[in-house]
């Protein structure tokens, strides 16, 4: 096993005269815990990468066991992870990537982040030729690093933790995923080179001690139609909080709910989108009640402001309801009415906290990497219901 307390190798480098970068590194948590069948291990289902482990890039001066147990928490949220040490060093990149990037850079009209894996179509002693994604472009040598490390670190969970949970962030856009626990034996199930790692480590982790699964499972009070826990990322706050989908009919006391939201769609079938920041996050129209408001007045008021549409028809859809869990904020509850409206569009302007409107189809929505999710899925099969009966 390497050393626990070893830092990055060669952590600055020389790339032509006079030119310094840093070595970026990376690190992959590999979380284990006891279940009834044997050990576990923690997986997330990326909306458009496959079912993955927690990995990602080191800060600058972070050491790789910081790195990991931060990761660990901002891809999963668990809570009460322990260290028991770095498992393996291997180099950072390889194909077909050759580098890493090493600090923001520019190429053409997009912005690639630092950490990005970069294929280096040329090489030069101050440039190179570079195709990161889908975009290409010349960058300076010294942007990229070519002998980065990656920490194998093993962390196991002692605390207790739900058998299945979403975890929502507004990296690449927005997205949203399910972690659970996945037999540590299992082979072929994770994506990209995650499964190469899991299988370079896989012996050792098996025989590791592994604390006994301890099971937490959230409920409503108010009896749910659905409920799933949910992690809000940094820097979405970090929280815990349980998602409940309540049906209507329901006598929800009108006091008790603060904002309308709907799932608003075009007389051909479109779902108006709407979105803001940058990279742009899609939602639904919506937002708090005003005093003195009715839901279905804070309903046209935000659909007008956000998505520049009017509303002509509209349903009830039922009540969403965020209970969280840790915090500040662990006895707050905040209940969101839903809706289904048939709207008009307007010339769209960006105004208030909304920059842009999209028009998707329904299939296209439910693949949005915000929506995947099961009280999404059950919404939108309620609206295809009402579409279905006043088309």
């Amino acid at each position: 096993m390497a050393n626990p307390s070893r830092t990055l190798e060669n952590p600055r480098t020389q790339v032509g005269p006079g030119r310094i970068v840093a070595v970026v590194g990376k690190v992959v948590a590999l979380i284990t815990r006891l279940g009834p069948a044997g050990p576990e291990l923690c997986v997330f289902e990326h909306p458009t990468a496959g079912i993955q482990l927690p990995a990602g890039t080191l800060e600058e001066g972070e050491e790789p066991l910081s790195g990991a147990m931060r990761e660990a928490f901002e891809e999963t949220g668990l809570e009460g992870l322990e260290v028991t040490g770095a498992l393996l060093s291997m180099p950072s990149h390889g194909e077909p990537f050759d580098a890493v990037v090493a600090r923001p850079v520019r190429i053409g009209s997009a912005l690639v982040p630092r950490g990005y894996y970069a294929q280096v179509l040329e090489r030069g002693s101050t440039q190179c030729l570079v195709r990161v994604g889908d975009v290409e472009g010349v960058v300076a040598a010294s942007d990229l690093s070519f002998d980065g490390l990656r920490h194998l670190v093993h962390l196991t969970c002692a605390a207790a933790a739900p058998d299945e949970w979403w975890v929502v962030t507004p990296d690449g856009g927005g997205l949203i995923w399910r972690c659970h626990w996945m037999p540590l034996g299992r082979t072929g199930y994770l994506g990209d080179w995650h499964e190469t790692w899991l299988g370079l480590v896989r012996p050792t982790l098996a025989a590791a001690p592994q604390p006994r699964a301890r099971v937490r499972t959230a409920r409503d009070p108010v009896e749910s139609d659905m409920s799933i826990e949910m992690f809000f990322a940094p820097p979405w706050g970090g929280r815990r909080a349980l998602f409940s989908l309540l049906e209507a009919p329901r006598a929800i006391p009108d006091h008790e709910v603060g904002r309308s939201e709907a799932i608003t769609m075009t007389a051909g079938g479109q779902v108006v989108a709407v979105g803001e920041g940058e990279p742009l996050v899609w939602g639904w129209p919506g937002g708090r009640r005003e005093p003195g408001e009715s839901l279905e007045e804070t309903l046209r008021r935000e659909v007008a402001e956000e998505a520049c549409a009017r509303v002509i028809d509209h349903r009830l859809l039922g009540y969403q309801r965020f209970a969280y869990l840790v915090g500040d904020e662990v006895d707050y509850v905040r209940t969101d009415a839903m809706f289904w409206a048939r709207v008009g569009l307007e010339p769209f302007e960006a105004r208030f906290e909304t920059t842009a409107r999209r028009l998707m189809t329904a299939s296209e929505a439910l693949v949005e990497p915000m929506w995947r999710h099961p009280i999404t899925k059950r919404l939108f099969a309620m609206v295809d219901q009402i579409e279905t009966n006043v088309s």
